[in-house]
């Protein structure tokens, strides 16, 4: 099995129990405000809001099986919305158990024209691309062979590159560097060095396309140490704007950078910090209790003379903040915790959670 730069650096950071905060918490950063909506019983991959910020749109899977769809919710409710394409699971039919559609790198955008673009990874972990538009049935399948071959110019792991709003920049991982790319000129904008091997810093961009953040472990050999560096960058000069220490290289970053969500506590938490002062919010938890299954969630049968326990994890698959740094919208999995047979018991759903920042 491969694993990628991200994902080896998740597996030992997953390894941890406990998290010590050294940041200073502050009355005067009130931990968000959240409301909470059923996802249903499929497993929220990667999201994206629509040009308006009215739509949250959510790629899923069967949780772990085979098949991917395309779900909208409407944010201010958090209803599910009907489009003329239920679902969208033809455009998608290509995207198979067999790919790899990878978390945290922005893999769903629209891009500048409006069509919806996927980016995932085929079995031999070259790039792949599907584009649809929501009010039509067709769908293309762009040759990926010019990404293919710039992105793995600078590294083995193509499937690490992170991709801005609209799909037309990127940051692919060299071994002791980053490298900006145009992704509709094909070519390089920049070269930022690390400090030591890339695979410690964790870069994303910011909602204009115009700055880049890294976020860089302090300690990465240390799996008791979170705390990192962040590093802004305005684009496409490289110049350092800011930088700030951060409790986690897991950060989600408001579109106004007064704010930015942490993950911590091995997913089952996080903290809003205020960038320019550090301070941060008490933890807000993201995960339940792990209880007994007393009933099946989707049909309701009682199942309390069954030994079955669900988790309570429902970690956090992507995140959303809205176009004013109001609030921010999360999605997170359940992970397909169930009983199978020929009538499924299902233990828990996945959940959208809509927070507000007071």
């Amino acid at each position: 099995m491969r694993f990628s730069r991200k994902q080896i650096i998740l597996f030992v950071l997953a390894a941890l129990s406990t998290f010590s905060i050294t940041h200073a918490q502050s009355d005067a950063i009130p931990a968000p405000q959240g409301v909470e909506y059923d996802l249903g019983f499929d497993c929220p991959v990667t999201t994206t809001l629509d040009s308006t910020a009215t739509t949250l749109w959510v790629l899923k899977d069967n949780c772990g099986g085979d098949g991917y769809y395309l779900q909208g919710f409407d944010v201010a409710s958090g209803a599910p919305i009907k489009t003329t394409i239920s679902n969208f699971k033809e455009e998608l039919s290509g995207v198979t158990y067999e790919d790899y559609v990878a978390q945290n790198t922005t893999p769903l955008a629209f891009t500048p024209d409006g069509l919806l673009e996927i980016v995932y990874y085929d079995e031999n972990y070259d790039p792949q691309t599907i584009q649809f538009s929501l009010d039509s049935s067709d769908a293309k399948t762009p040759s990926a062979d010019s990404l293919n071959t710039l992105l793995r110019s600078f590294g083995e792991y193509p499937e690490s590159t992170v991709y801005n709003a609209d799909h037309t920049r990127a940051v692919a991982f060299g071994e002791t560097s980053l490298h900006i790319l145009d992704l509709t000129a094909a070519s390089e904008l920049l070269q930022i060095p690390t400090q030591g091997e890339s695979y410690a810093s964790f870069p994303s961009f910011s909602a204009d396309g115009n700055h880049l953040y890294v976020a860089t472990l302090n300690n990465p050999d240390d799996m008791t140490d979170y705390t990192s560096v962040l590093n802004v960058y305005s684009l496409p000069d490289g110049e350092v704007l800011n930088t700030e220490d951060v409790p986690s290289p897991f950060l989600y970053i408001s579109p106004d950078e007064k704010y930015a969500v942490a993950i911590i506590n091995d997913d089952a938490a996080f903290v809003l910090i205020e960038l320019a002062t550090g301070g941060m919010s008490e933890p807000v938890p993201v995960f339940e209790d792990e209880s007994h299954v007393t009933k099946c969630v989707n049909d309701g049968r009682d199942m309390s003379d069954v030994d079955f326990t669900t988790s309570g994890r429902l970690p956090i698959r992507d995140l959303e903040w809205l176009p004013d740094s109001s609030g921010f919208l999360s999605v997170h999995s359940y992970g397909g915790e169930a009983a199978g047979g020929g009538a499924p018991c299902f233990f828990n759903h996945s959940r959208l959670r809509s927070y507000t920042v007071s």
